[in-house]
């Protein structure tokens, strides 16, 4: 939505919105993306997260990590064995919620996230234990297959990184969608404003496929579709997600 936001307002629209600061929250932005939003508006993001059992998490600050609100939770950050991951590793977050006099949240592994927490103290001043990033559901992982699991925020920075080098903004919007254990369909949609400047989308494509195919070891085969708009699953009123994984783990 804040990419949507952003395009226009680099078309012309909204010439009077002009926001000191942005807070986002929800899916994760790629730095791509959050550059581009940043630029157009001319302001600050700060990410915040939280989720509707635990309530806030945690809280982006100046210097670009996320304080927890550990007066509000106690987080753990286990592997697949439940056990703590060391610093600067991806882990399944567990929550407890220490406040409330509604129904106790008590080590909740519902979120399905992978957190990278941080060791180190935040120069900005705020002392409180950090997370490093968030990278993204567990749900919307893409699975290998050799059984790997790769999280979102390691391939949604793809498209953006390739329009960078490519010197061209022409992707309005993208899917990554994996229908099977080895195969993935990049859903692509174009800027009509943009479509004939720059470079050609034939050549866009090529280069989205070649880093695509380096990311997974070509051991998915990688398909890029252009279509004409992102469907939205009918039972959600939320914008459609950017990774969607058919594939479980057994």
């Amino acid at each position: 939505m804040l990419r949507a936001l952003a395009v226009l307002k680099k078309k012309g629209y909204g010439k009077n919105i002009e926001p000191e600061v942005i807070a986002s929250s929800g899916a994760v932005l790629d730095d791509y993306t959050k550059r581009y939003i940043e630029e157009v508006f001319n302001a600050r993001i700060y990410d915040v997260y939280g989720s509707t059992e635990a309530g806030p998490i945690a809280f982006e600050c100046v210097k670009g990590n996320y304080h927890i609100h550990h007066d509000f939770v106690h987080l753990e950050f286990l592997n697949e064995n439940l056990e703590p991951v060391k610093y600067g590793e991806a882990g399944h977050i567990v929550v407890t919620k220490l406040y409330g006099r509604a129904t106790p949240i008590i080590r909740y592994n519902g979120l399905n996230d992978f957190v990278i927490p941080l060791a180190r103290k935040c120069s900005c001043g705020i002392n409180t234990p950090l997370i490093e990033k968030i990278a993204g559901r567990k749900a919307d992982s893409i699975i290998t297959p050799d059984g790997k699991i790769i999280p979102p925020s390691s391939i949604t920075g793809i498209p953006g990184k390739v329009m960078e080098k490519m010197g061209t903004n022409k992707i309005l919007q993208f899917q990554i969608l994996q229908k099977s254990i080895d195969k993935i369909e990049v859903l692509v949609v174009i800027d009509e404003e943009l479509r004939n400047k720059g470079p050609t989308v034939d050549e866009l494509f090529s280069e989205l496929k070649k880093k695509f195919d380096e990311r997974f070891r070509n051991k998915i085969k990688v398909e890029i579709r252009e279509v004409e708009k992102i469907e939205k699953s009918p039972d959600l009123e939320t914008p459609p997600p950017v990774v969607t994984s058919l594939v479980r783990i057994q």
